[in-house]
């Protein structure tokens, strides 16, 4: 084993030169960014790594490397320090070093919630010396250790009064509209004093899965605040991101002790309210294995052989998760875990809601749209048709008064945000069933069926969306999956615009109207929400628009790959006699100097866009990373175009002579 001062000797590794890139941002395949005067990037100020060139760092002497060596174990006794207070443990009584190890002997930290979750995860297990009986972690001491970490996660009491009173009127959405279940009897949310004593009770309880639902419960009202509650009226000062990752893992915690006894309808419940809140985060991976997980767990208590006489609450639970696993599958371009003959997949019962009878039939149709996809290499267009008659079948049968109406004042909200919800999920469905023909259609025009299609969907996405922010109670509602959805649909309409047949004489006012509309809602939400997301999404249209119209004053260079989409590149076209621009500029430009732009966008027709994922999209915000960060290096695009606006016979901004790409 090389001593510490051997492997400090070791020459570093060599690296490429050439270039200008650190040697972490290539390692981690991004972009590498440095501010103006700035001596660390951009994406090494963020992750707090250290910026070195790919050369490599220059080693330290031996007293500096000495020096932080005792600076880690100093940093490290500390942290053993606080374990130990916290537990209410000290190091002189533990007598580590004096004791001898037996049977009866218990480790101090054995039952540590952060300890439990690497067992958890990694599977570490004692020696096998000891009987069975020793090798089993004590339930109770886990259980009462999350219990103390949730008193210490737990708001005070005026903070508390001020989320659920602030939070209040989402409530029967997230149990009414979104069939979410924290507690079954539903008296439990009629008022601020029910819900702060739901959560204290759940502190009384031994229900490892009781008690996560009071803490994921929580974490939804926290998410819910704008930022001028947060910042004004109570004094939550810890990162947002940080507060709900502190919850997740919580619950996660709790929901892993129950499961190691056994599953619970408690238990999958919790983690289909973990798969919502992970949507809301715009987290749809971790959404679809929160979704699996429940599955997985519900196989074992046999929900999928529902019948008739299962219970109500066994029954919803079920259809939740493989309805949810469906859809998300398709939006992910994963395989399902069910298929349209597996034993559990049945209509609804006589006497069902109408919401119930589409949100089957929107599973069935999002499972056999998925599977097209998986096979897309022997997928033809007429598997195409017939899917699309299909779910025009479905939209018939469902009654054109219930789905047309418009929301007034005494409509109830739950009932407004499931009907839209609805709306979004069946067209989305639509969009993806005929995107990629609709990309096809520009070169082929056998598939303009498809082209309209999918663009009658992205405005019956953006319809929907905004009957709910226009709605004066739900204009700031956090979802960063439904956001991105529907900034997806606004970008199908851009690219109709821009590359479809003559597209400056027949472009549709209307349209661009839709686009903009969701453009305002976007940035919207972005200012008054912790939403990076919608902050993202708000200026790529910003971008597109502009440089359609010509009024661009964006970067000179923007390029951003798209999580599950593709890649778009706007250059600014600069007169002849101007001096190229070889840096981005990183503020908009005075409106005197706007100059028409070529716009470049590429992705992929049947799969949402699959590249050398990194580590921090994997595990990280997913579609709240920096889109412009992410690198497509390996990618092969199946469709790409190039907008050119002097290349059109319309009037732009300049004479298109005497403009060249950057």
């Amino acid at each position: 084993m090389n001593t510490p001062s051997s492997a400090s000797d070791r020459p570093p590794k060599r690296l490429r030169l050439g270039t200008r890139s650190c040697a972490e941002c290539r390692r981690r395949k991004v972009r590498c960014i440095f501010g103006t005067n700035k001596e660390i990037c951009n994406e090494c100020a963020l992750h707090d790594a250290e910026c070195v060139p790919q050369g490599g760092k220059k080693v330290t002497s031996d007293r500096q490397d000495n020096q932080e060596v005792n600076q880690k174990l100093a940093n490290l006794e500390e942290m053993v320090r606080r374990i130990c207070n916290t537990m209410d443990l000290s190091m002189e009584s533990s007598n580590i070093g004096s004791s001898t190890i037996s049977h009866s002997t218990t480790d101090p930290f054995a039952d540590a919630p952060l300890l439990n979750l690497f067992k958890d995860a990694m599977l570490i297990q004692d020696l096998d010396t000891l009987p069975r009986s020793a090798l089993k972690t004590p339930r109770d001491n886990r259980f009462k250790s999350c219990m103390k970490t949730f008193r210490l996660l737990l708001p005070n009491a005026d903070d508390l009064n001020t989320i659920f009173t602030t939070s209040q009127l989402f409530w029967k959405i997230w149990q009414k509209g979104q069939g979410l279940v924290f507690d079954p009897d539903p008296q439990n949310f009629d008022s601020v004093r029910s819900a702060t004593s739901f959560i204290h009770g759940s502190m009384d309880s031994d229900n490892p899965a009781r008690v996560a639902k009071a803490v994921l419960f929580v974490a939804f009202c926290i998410q819910q605040l704008p930022n001028n509650v947060v910042n004004n009226h109570t004094f939550l000062t810890a990162d947002p991101e940080a507060r709900s990752d502190s919850y997740i893992l919580l619950a996660d915690m709790l929901l892993s002790i129950g499961e190691n006894s056994m599953p619970t309808i408690d238990g999958l419940e919790c983690l289909d309210i973990l798969a919502k809140l992970y949507m809301n985060m715009g987290k749809p991976r971790e959404s679809w294995l929160s979704i699996r997980r429940a599955i997985n767990l519900a196989l074992l208590l046999r929900l999928h052989g529902s019948n008739g006489t299962t219970k109500a609450r066994e029954r919803n639970i079920w259809s939740h998760l493989w309805a949810g696993d469906r859809y998300l599958s398709m939006v992910l371009g994963l395989p399902s875990a069910t298929t349209d003959s597996y034993p559990g997949i049945s209509r609804p019962l006589a006497g069902s809601s109408i919401a119930e009878g589409i949100i089957y039939e929107i599973a069935i149709m999002a499972g056999k749209v998925n599977e097209r996809n998986q096979n897309s290499a022997t997928a033809d267009y007429e598997t195409t048709v017939q899917l699309d008659q299909q779910l025009r079948n479905c939209l018939h049968q469902i009654p054109s008064d219930w789905w047309n109406a418009q929301p007034s004042a005494s409509t109830p909200i739950e009932m407004v945000y499931g009907l839209q919800v609805l709306k979004l999920q069946f067209y989305m469905l639509q969009k993806v069933m005929h995107q990629p023909y609709m990309l096809k259609s520009f070169e082929d025009s056998q598939y303009e069926p498809s082209n309209s299609a999918a663009c009658d969907a992205s405005r019956e996405m953006i319809y929907a969306y905004q009957t709910l922010r226009n709605h004066n109670q739900m204009e700031l509602i956090i979802c960063d999956l439904m956001d991105f959805q529907v900034f997806t649909a606004a970008v199908v309409l851009v690219i109709k615009h821009l590359w479809g047949p003559t597209p400056c004489a027949f472009r549709e006012k209307g349209d661009w109207e839709l686009v903009q509309s969701v453009t305002a809602s976007l940035k919207k939400v972005a200012s008054r929400m912790e939403c990076n997301v919608a902050g993202q999404a708000f200026e790529i249209l910003e971008y597109l628009t502009t440089a359609y119209s010509g009024t661009y004053s964006g970067p000179g260079q923007f390029e951003a790959v798209i999580p599950y989409f593709g890649k778009v590149k706007i250059n600014r076209i600069q007169p002849r006699n101007s001096a190229p621009q070889t840096e981005p500029l990183d503020f908009p430009t005075d409106g005197l100097m706007e100059f028409p732009s070529t716009i470049d966008l590429a992705t992929n027709s049947f799969e949402p866009l699959f590249w050398n994922e990194s580590v921090d999209f994997l595990s990280g915000p997913e579609l709240g990373i920096d889109w412009t960060s992410l690198i497509d290096e390996g990618v092969n695009y199946d469709w790409s175009q190039h907008f050119d606006p002097t290349q059109l016979g319309g009037p732009i901004i300049g004479d298109g002579s005497t403009f060249l790409s950057v």
